[in-house]
């Protein structure tokens, strides 16, 4: 019979493929039964929610991949799928920066991340006055949207009331 546990206890790592957890490699685990290797059911995790309101200007983009990745880690995120959340949380808070607050800098970027069972749910909002892409995509502008689309399960990019929101749902391809 598998043992039930939940994904966050250390030493333990979950499998976001599967559902399963197994048992922690090199660090003892606070599980004395528990051997590594050995396959135990994970317990439902309630979601969890990453939350960072950033300056409009570009140096907020690093704080956000810093922040994000140390937390999606803390929260034992999946390496290839932590990398994409990261990747597209730049891009949109690059996009959110350069689209709504481009000539103003006193905006601020909303970033949230939900972790739900083996998916992330990315959402950016920013409060700016977007202007279009100049120029379409170039050599060195206009990859961000199409980039987070090829990431993800769903985007969804909505413009309403002052306010733009992306949200976008990640999880293994």
């Amino acid at each position: 019979m598998p043992r039930v546990c939940r994904p966050s206890v250390p030493g333990i790592t979950a499998c976001a493929r599967t559902g399963l957890v197994i048992a922690g490699q090199t660090r003892r685990t606070s599980w004395s039964g528990v051997r590594a290797g050995e396959r135990v059911v994970a317990a439902p995790v309630p979601a969890r929610l990453f939350t960072l309101s950033v300056p409009g200007v570009p140096a907020s983009v690093a704080v956000t991949r810093r922040d994000l990745r140390v937390w999606l880690v803390g929260n034992g995120v999946a390496d290839g799928l932590l990398d994409d959340v990261v990747l597209c949380a730049s891009e949109a808070v690059t996009n959110a920066i350069q689209h709504g607050y481009r000539d103003d800098t006193g905006g601020v970027v909303a970033v949230s991340v939900r972790v739900v069972d083996t998916a992330v749910v990315l959402t950016v909002t920013d409060d700016g006055e977007w202007l279009p892409a100049q120029g379409g995509i170039g050599v060195d502008h206009g990859w961000g949207l199409p980039l987070i689309r090829s990431l993800c399960q769903t985007v969804d990019l909505a413009h309403a009331q002052g306010r733009t929101v992306l949200t976008a749902r990640l999880g293994h391809r």
